[in-house]
């Protein structure tokens, strides 16, 4: 690694939010990774370090279930983030419920500026489990491209109101450039 003030993260879900926004705010550098103490003084790390303003080589997962009235509402999946820049790398959605006489699911940054990926209205369908690459399913900008920096990710219908179904999972992969 390059010579520089680091910081640590631990690879534990729980801890890992509050040690990583302390290590990007004020280290040139953070590890990403497993951390062990093997003697007094003595820590063994492996993982990765990441240099601020570089994009994540860590891939992020969300899954987040959205019912039938939060998606009609505008529901937030992934909540802005000040300082990072989110970039969608794969989306997988699981219905439940078939959804009625909507036009559209859209995934896109919280201020609808870039749009993700639209999940046609005749896909959603109940068990139906779709690939961000399947029929029925648009990529748009923010799928492989960079979110608007800060914003997090937000599910919107488009058209006329759902009825019927129930609810939808996403499964979300992601990038994070700090």
């Amino acid at each position: 690694m390059s010579k520089g003030t680091y910081g640590l993260a631990y690879n534990k879900l729980s801890e890992i939010d509050a040690l990583l926004a302390s290590a990007i705010a004020n280290a040139d550098y953070f590890l990403v990774g497993d951390v062990s103490v093997d003697k007094p003084k003595k820590v063994l790390a492996s993982g990765i370090a990441i240099q601020k303003g570089a994009t994540s080589q860590v891939v992020y997962n969300a899954k987040v279930t959205a019912t039938q009235a939060e998606i009609n509402a505008d529901k937030v999946l992934l909540a802005d983030e000040t300082g990072v820049t989110i970039r969608p790398i794969r989306v997988i959605a699981s219905v439940a419920g078939t959804f009625l006489t909507g036009t559209a699911v859209v995934l896109s940054d919280t201020s609808e500026t870039i749009e993700i990926l639209s999940l046609a209205a005749a896909q959603l369908t109940t068990g139906a489990k779709i690939d961000d690459g399947d029929t029925g399913a648009t990529r748009g900008a923010g799928l492989a491209g960079d979110l608007t920096a800060g914003e997090g990710i937000t599910v919107v219908n488009t058209g006329t109101a759902f009825e019927g179904g129930t609810s939808i999972t996403f499964d979300i992969q992601y990038t994070k450039t700090v």
